[in-house]
């Protein structure tokens, strides 16, 4: 996490592409604050852990969710709700799929542009994160995540 940044550092060795460096996850201004009030709680050096000292499994989240929103759902399925939302929502394409760290372009258009597109990402979250919180029913409350 780079609280500096306002971004996520997804480690390479959770990369899709293979490239060995962090890919930069830009977050929102509700997200920082929600981070910031689990941090409050957490117990040691990660925001979600059970004891502080070892990070979560990677199926939490979406039980969490399952439970939350009392429905089946994966993270994929999370994953194609954003990128449905983008599309109806003008996002532009290249914005929309670097926010999942898909590749896009052909080999010629990889090899120049190289760019991760974080300022464009970052409006983009920014969006997602309003049309998310909006309305008081999508909201999930700190007490939720506690």
């Amino acid at each position: 996490m780079s609280w500096k940044e306002k971004v996520w550092l997804c480690p390479p060795s959770r990369r899709k592409d293979g490239k060995e460096f962090p890919f930069r996850v830009p977050l929102s201004q509700q997200v920082i604050s929600l981070l910031k009030e689990i941090r409050k709680e957490s117990k040691g050096e990660f925001i979600f852990s059970v004891d502080g000292k070892t990070p979560i499994r990677r199926e939490t989240p979406r039980k969490f969710l399952r439970t939350a929103l009392n429905q089946a759902c994966t993270m994929h399925g999370m994953r194609s709700t954003f990128r449905d939302w983008c599309a109806e929502n003008d996002i532009d394409n290249e914005a929309a799929e670097k926010s999942l760290m898909h590749t896009t372009g052909t080999q010629t258009t990889l090899a120049y542009q190289r760019s991760d597109l974080l300022d464009r990402r970052r409006v983009v979250m920014q969006l997602w994160a309003d049309a998310l919180f909006d309305d008081e029913k999508n909201k999930i409350h700190k007490a939720d995540l506690l």
